[in-house]
């Protein structure tokens, strides 16, 4: 007989079954939240678990670690060709990695990358053709990348492979043209561009080098020298060139004509003066200089013309012209012209320039050749610890224009305390007097040389001695193993930075001065520091350069002739410029 429940019971017991499964889902979210943070455990089969926090993971925080990578070394290419021997070959690679290099196929020497990425070996090669490449190897010797190949050929014409080289131009006043030359492999078609378009060309001849003249009106923007192979295709160029400010240009005076052994231009003598023009850029001062001293300039119009008149004695003269910005500052000079004033001239003033040693290699280094010449044993001790030194032992050939002991007495000490101090600074105003190649007294008179640090140099005379800017050569033609020494009697302070200040000692008064306490103003860059001494000796307090660009400087003086000097010092003590000389004579009241 069948039992029925009764309603009551069957209540009861659904109520039982709704708490049962209450109770299932609570104990599956608490077993949920205690185990949400386990890794799962690895089951066979399975690809392997990777744990948290670990290379290549999103760790949950703002940044994903990355995972270690061995770089691809890199190898860099020879830009010529090198004599056999050994050869040093460089590249990139992962930080710390293991180099191998391979010539053609065969494991040839070995590196280690540093910090840096950066890596070397030099490697013994013979004459001959060469493939090389490098590869990256693991601790057990694998390979683990490989670079892309180099071909070299060691012990062939080192001229075929020549990278093109473009030197400062010079300025020829009175043609109006730049000559633009340097190296390039010889015989090698070279063009000059400027804005893709083509305005002179010439070859290289058997030795590599060129020269080209350009019309200054010609060039519009930045200029490339380019080689081009026999296809006429461009085989290599020079980075682009930015010339700046057009120096002035000349126009031929009048009755001149041309001395075809000497190349000087002769003019006739005129008591009324040399009458002079020429263009420029309009707004611009063109100052002239003969002999190394300014004798004063002029305005160039919004033409773009200019005109003076230059009284010049009989003899020969040199003449600069030089492109002033309306603070006086040097944005340009043309090339020096010999001006002969009157045809007597080319035999009776004839300049004698000083002898020196002979124009062949001597047996010491430039760096030696100053250690064991007395009179330079200041310029010795001050490179012995820069960063020049290495060059001036070097191989390459050099031209070094090196002040004497005296040039260095001419400085206040102040200024030296504050170049040794100061190695940036030093080594700048270093570089300043040397330049790449041997360039004899003879050389000079043809040639604009330019500093290690791309400045063009002035090569003029003064009362029949030649200069180097305001530097007279006291000796030339020092030979050394690796170039040429020439002795000069003071500094040569590079350019000033585009839109800084010459200091300008205020001559406006009169020539002499009569009283015991004088007082000198001037004009400056503001916030530099100047010093003044007169005939050398420290004169007055130094003087700090008002926000106007004012300095003064007082001090007790005694009669007789001075010079006046003043140096302008930057923030950190280095020598910044030096002004121009001002001649004042002190008489008693």
């Amino acid at each position: 007989m069948a039992r029925y429940h009764t309603a009551e019971e069957i209540r009861r017991y659904d109520l039982m079954k709704l708490g049962v499964l209450l109770l299932l889902i609570l104990l599956l979210g608490l077993t949920w939240i205690v185990t949400r943070d386990l890794a799962p455990l690895p089951l066979a089969g399975d690809e392997e678990a990777v744990p948290t926090g670990v290379a290549g993971v999103d760790n949950g925080e703002d940044e994903v670690m990355p995972m270690p990578t061995l770089a691809v070394p890199s190898i860099d290419p020879l830009l010529e060709s090198p004599p056999p021997g050994s050869v040093t070959l460089s590249g990139t690679a992962g930080p710390g990695a293991q180099i191998v290099i391979l010539v053609n196929g065969a494991v040839a020497g070995a590196a280690s990358a540093g910090v840096d990425g950066n890596w070397s070996a030099a490697v013994d090669l013979p004459t001959g053709d060469y493939t090389i490449l490098a590869q990256t190897v693991d601790n057990v010797g694998s390979i683990v990348g490989e670079s892309s190949s180099i071909s070299v050929t060691i012990g062939g014409d080192a001229g075929a492979t020549a990278p093109v080289v473009l030197n400062p131009p010079s300025f020829d006043a009175l043609t109006g043209r730049y000559i633009f030359a340097g190296t390039a492999a010889p015989g090698a078609a070279v063009t000059i561009t400027t804005n893709g378009t083509v305005i002179g060309n010439g070859l290289a001849d058997e030795t590599g080098n060129f020269a080209i003249a350009v019309d200054a009106g010609a060039i519009e923007g930045d200029v490339v020298l380019q080689t081009a192979g026999a296809d006429g295709a461009v085989s290599q160029q020079s980075e682009p060139l930015t010339l700046g400010a057009q120096p002035p240009s000349l126009d031929p005076p009048a009755g001149v004509t041309a001395d075809p052994e000497s190349g000087a231009v002769v003019v006739p003598v005129q008591p009324d003066g040399l009458a002079l023009s020429g263009r420029g850029e309009p707004g611009t001062q063109v100052e002239l200089l003969v002999d190394g001293q300014s004798a004063g300039a002029t305005v160039v119009d919004v033409d773009g013309r200019w005109a003076t008149s230059l009284p010049l004695a009989a003899g020969a003269h040199t003449l600069q012209l030089n492109t002033l910005d309306p603070g006086g500052n040097i944005l340009s000079s043309a090339t020096p012209i010999t001006l002969s004033v009157g045809d007597e001239a080319l035999t009776t003033t004839e300049p004698a320039p000083p002898t020196g040693g002979a124009a062949e290699p001597g047996d010491q280094t430039v760096a030696g050749l100053l250690a064991t010449r007395p009179e330079f044993s200041t310029l010795a001790s001050i490179v012995e610890t820069n960063e020049v030194a290495g060059l001036l032992a070097g191989s390459d050939p050099l031209t070094f224009f090196a002040p004497t002991n005296e040039a260095f007495a001419l400085l206040p000490q102040r200024v030296i305390d504050g170049l040794t101090a100061n190695p940036e600074a030093l080594s700048t105003v270093i570089q300043y007097h040397l330049a790449r190649g041997r360039h004899t007294l003879a050389d000079l008179q043809v040639v604009q040389p330019a500093t290690l640090n791309g400045r063009l140099l002035t090569i003029g005379s003064r009362d029949g001695r030649p200069t180097i800017n305001d530097a007279v050569i006291t000796e030339a033609d020092i030979p050394a193993a690796n170039g040429i020494i020439h002795a000069i009697d003071r500094i040569l302070v590079p350019p000033l930075a585009e839109g800084v200040r010459l200091p300008i000692i205020d001559d406006a008064g009169a020539a002499t001065f009569a009283g015991s306490f004088l007082t000198i103003v001037g004009t400056a860059e503001p916030n530099r520091t100047i010093l003044v001494e007169l005939n050398g000796e420290p004169f007055g307090e130094a003087a700090v350069v008002s926000p106007e660009g004012r300095w003064t400087v007082s001090g007790n003086v005694t009669p007789g002739d001075y010079q006046i000097v003043a140096y302008m010092l930057r923030a950190s003590e280095a020598l910044e410029a030096i002004s121009r000389p001002v001649a004042l004579t002190v008489r008693s009241e």
